[in-house]
């Protein structure tokens, strides 16, 4: 292998994690995996209705103690279970957030845009195994 061809494939590796470092999370983000974790949800729930299964425990609390008992009876505890889920989706984009505090408007769109959105052309992988 030439020193070229190994220099170039560094660059490539290196480009990849990179670009996946730059992306960066926006508030909407929350909102979409919380829907989707729903219809995931949805979707175990009937099929433990005709399994008769009891997977992610919608269908009744499990057997053993565990922390599901503090959070109330079937089904007020999958309401309470949805609000901690939601709760932890807002403290991982926290850090977003704090990157971002203090950064004008028109910049931070700009990032967002640039990076979550995934409009940046020297971060599209195939662009980075293509061209380089």
């Amino acid at each position: 292998m030439s020193a070229t061809g190994g220099s170039n494939i560094r660059t490539r590796w290196y480009k990849v994690p990179h670009c996946w470092l730059k992306r960066s999370a926006i508030l909407k983000s929350i909102w979409k995996a919380f829907f989707w974790l729903n219809v995931y949800t949805t979707i175990v729930f009937i099929v433990n209705f005709l399994i008769e299964g009891n997977y992610m425990y919608i269908s009744e609390k499990p057997v053993n103690p565990s922390l599901i008992d503090y959070l109330g009876p079937w089904p007020w505890y999958i309401l309470s279970l949805e609000a901690i889920a939601l709760g932890t989706f807002f403290i991982l984009y926290l850090p977003f957030w704090l990157m971002n505090f203090g950064k004008n408007k028109k910049h931070k769109s700009a990032i967002w845009q640039t990076y979550a959105l995934g409009h940046n052309k020297n971060c599209d992988l195939t662009h980075i195994i293509a061209n380089d």
